[in-house]
């Protein structure tokens, strides 16, 4: 079957902000100097940030651009608003807006009102994406939205639809009926514009913005979607809502991780913003907008590069090294193309936990930030996903982010460990195939309540569960502070990097477990003190256990080792996953003389293994201005296949090599902001 177009590598540049009645004329040939090969349009159509294609303003003036792009070969995706509108269109129709529960219209941007996809409006849309479809070449529609508010929409078809799925009104539904109405109307909407697009006998892709890894507050849920989009793509590249030394280094690679587990078969684009937030027309660093890029492409996956000013916003420093990188990516389209990653490790994230048991969600476009306690007694599921992400990270494993649809569809059998920080619901079909993996030799870590619950957040009574974490019964809910309680450490081949046999403990709740006769302890904890500074205790009570199952073992920490990580930075828990790693998965890369803050993301093709390295080293603040650089890394590399070539091409050099025992090894004599090193195999 031929490729389709969009099936190659995309470089997607986006001008988020209309232009002047000549400087919009200037774009085509800035993106295609800079080898962009596709645009998501929207500064031809808009109003300011704001764009829909209405047929009798924008037809000529459309019909031209695309004429003009077609001849550089950038192909068109329209982008339609499909969240927004002026305040104005409201006093015009003001049953199309959203609703908060006080009856007043929900405000976007602090300027914008949200639209609501069950109201009317959304007639209005889909004539602008019919009337858009009459231009010969339009390859596709991008779908900025469509979303709901937080609280949920109160506006009279909203309450009726509630009222007829749930039978009882809005104002009365649960966290999780607020998020399940949302998904199966954000997904309606999304399927209608599918049809118009059918119906108008187009090849035409389309695809939207959803969000992953949190709790999907908006209803953009990407498996709802799934079926109707051609290609999957969320905001991981837009950062800095807030304090900058808070967002994770990795956050767009890791969505870019997530995206890849989701996709099957499909493409995905990871939405770079140069800018940055909340300020619409302040660039970042060259240096952020350098690894942007290379955080995505390292992840497999497509980027989209978007400004929010003017074109001249290109001539910053941030934006001239956005267009460097983008020229080298197309000239080095190659290495880039239908790549796999390689992974040892499986890390699961929940939806199903974070649904079920609200812990809040960080601000960005369509959100506002909101902190919560974790709703259940066992602790919270993100923040310990999220230690153990920067964990595994910083000890450069090789590792995919999947969720409880990837465990309960995919072989797991690729994966020498799966880990379950705190995943508290999971079905029981998924428990049994979890079951069935260490069985067959695989090996599990589970933290804290993981596997628990049931789907739903319902407490489960699944003996088997306990027994495959080596827990007889869980006896009580030992509560302290953070500083309050401390681990010594049992298992000796468990100390390596360690600063001593006692460490620090967990930070919030643990678990106090009755443990099998055949469960080996490998940590127990010290009782809280009632404060930091009280007498030491003298007993301690088993607290993480090595547990054999069948042909596999199952270790289990019974504290949020992820969570204390992810918020106080305490360096041992990383070195005492990394141990236990150490006893159950032999790495396909290993490094010498490498900082940890630099990620490595190993790809492979049919006739070459790639291994993207990408540095965030930098001065001890965000955003990042001077990367520092990183020499004389050992590399040894997995690789049963005979090499013949090794060379980085970032810096275009030549690597010596070694091969020996299904292993190569070779030296990178210095690593800036990023590098690719290409094994090119006989």
């Amino acid at each position: 079957m031929e490729e389709k177009w969009y099936q190659k590598p995309l470089r997607i540049g986006a001008i988020q902000y209309e232009q002047g009645k000549e400087e919009y004329k200037t774009v085509p040939a800035v993106l295609e100097k800079a080898g962009f090969n596709t645009e998501q349009l929207l500064h031809v159509t808009a109003t300011g940030v704001w764009g829909l294609y209405r047929d009798e303003e924008h037809r000529q003036k459309l019909k031209d651009y695309i004429a003009d792009c077609e001849k550089r070969n950038i192909k068109i995706i329209l982008y339609e608003n499909a969240h927004i509108d002026f305040y104005e269109q409201y006093e015009k129709h003001p049953d199309w807006a959203q609703r908060s529960a006080d009856g007043k219209p929900a405000m976007g941007y602090d300027t914008f009102v949200m639209m609501c996809v069950n109201s009317s409006w959304r007639e209005s849309f889909f004539e602008s994406v019919r009337q858009a479809l009459e231009h010969q070449n339009i390859q596709g529609i991008f779908l900025d939205g469509p979303l709901f508010i937080g609280g949920g929409c109160h506006c009279e078809a909203c309450q009726k639809l509630f009222a007829e799925q749930f039978g009882h009104p809005v104002s009365e539904a649960t966290k999780k009926e607020l998020a399940q109405f949302k998904e199966k109307h954000i997904a309606r909407f999304i399927k209608d514009v599918r049809k118009v697009i059918t119906e108008s006998g187009k090849d035409c892709i389309l695809y939207c913005n959803t969000g992953v890894l949190a709790e999907n507050v908006t209803g953009a849920d990407i498996d709802t979607v799934y079926d109707y989009v051609d290609m999957l793509g969320s905001e991981g590249g837009f950062i800095y809502y807030g304090d900058p030394n808070r967002t994770p280094l990795w956050k767009a690679s890791r969505v870019g991780k997530y995206l890849e587990s989701k996709a099957y078969g499909k493409p995905y684009v990871i939405f770079d913003a140069g800018n940055q937030q909340p300020w619409a027309r302040y660039m970042l660093t060259k240096d952020e907008n350098t690894l942007l890029y290379a955080s995505v492409i390292a992840q497999g996956g497509n980027v989209w590069y978007g400004i929010h000013g003017s074109i001249s916003d290109y001539q910053t420093p941030g934006g001239k090294a956005a267009l460097a990188f983008d020229r080298w990516l197309a000239d080095h389209e190659a290495y880039y193309a239908h790549t796999a990653r390689c992974s040892d490790v499986a890390l699961v994230w929940s939806k199903n936990t974070v649904t079920s048991f609200h812990e809040g969600v960080d601000k960005s476009d369509f959100t506002v930030e909101e902190r919560n306690q974790s709703q259940n007694d066992y602790g919270p599921h993100q923040s310990e996903f999220d230690g153990f992400y920067d964990m595994l990270t910083r000890t450069h494993r090789q590792f995919s982010v999947i969720d409880e649809k990837n465990l309960e569809k995919d072989e797991l059998s690729g994966y020498q460990a799966i880990i379950l920080p705190n995943v508290i619901c999971l079905s029981q079909a998924v428990r049994d195939k979890i079951r069935s993996y260490v069985e067959q030799g695989g090996c599990l870590i589970t933290t804290l309540a993981s596997g628990f619950c049931n789907a739903d957040g319902s407490k489960n009574d699944d003996a088997e569960w306990l027994k495959l974490c080596g827990i007889e019964r869980v006896n009580k809910i030992v509560g302290h502070n953070a500083g309050c309680g401390y681990l010594r450490i049992e298992d000796g081949t468990l100390l390596e990097g360690m600063a001593g046999q006692v460490t620090a403990g967990f930070s919030k709740n643990m678990l106090d477990c009755t443990f099998g006769k055949d469960a080996k302890t490998i940590a127990t904890a010290y009782v809280g003190m009632k404060g930091r500074y009280a007498s030491f205790p003298d007993t301690t009570i088993p607290v993480a256990v090595s547990n054999p199952y069948g042909k596999g073992r199952v270790y289990y920490i019974g504290g949020g080792i992820g969570q204390t990580y992810q918020e106080f930075g305490i360096t041992d828990m990383k070195y005492f996953i990394r141990n236990i790693l150490n006893q159950c998965v032999k790495d396909c890369v290993q490094v010498k003389n490498l900082y940890e803050s630099v990620e490595i993301a190993l790809r492979e093709q049919d006739n070459r293994k790639l291994l993207h390295f990408v540095n965030y080293t930098g001065q001890m603040r965000r955003p990042i201005e001077n990367v520092i650089a990183c020499e004389d890394i050992k590399v040894s590399l997995a690789c049963g296949q005979k090499v013949s070539k090794v060379h980085s091409l970032y810096c275009g050099q030549e690597l010596a090599f070694t091969q020996k025992d299904g292993r190569i090894e070779f030296t990178l004599p210095e690593l800036g902001i990023y590098e690719l090193v290409a094994v090119e195999l006989e």
